[in-house]
């Protein structure tokens, strides 16, 4: 688990990639404050290793997800 804070008004970007690269899913908000929660549904992705990468004003955080 990996968090980070940050103040004031943001852009953030939330996408799964393959390994490959290629964007699964895409969700972008605007003046994004404070905590975001949210649920991505996965199951209909093929069998893999995807990347979860949150975008927040140009800073990517980056963890691996498994789908088995």
């Amino acid at each position: 688990q990996k968090s980070a804070a940050y103040s004031g008004k943001n852009n953030m970007t939330v996408e799964i990639k393959n390994m490959l690269g290629m964007t699964n899913y895409i969700y972008h908000e605007n003046n994004y404050s404070n905590t975001y929660i949210g649920k991505i549904n996965l199951s209909e992705l093929h069998s893999g290793i995807y990347f979860l990468v949150v975008t927040i004003n140009g800073e990517q955080i980056i963890n691996k997800i498994v789908k088995q």
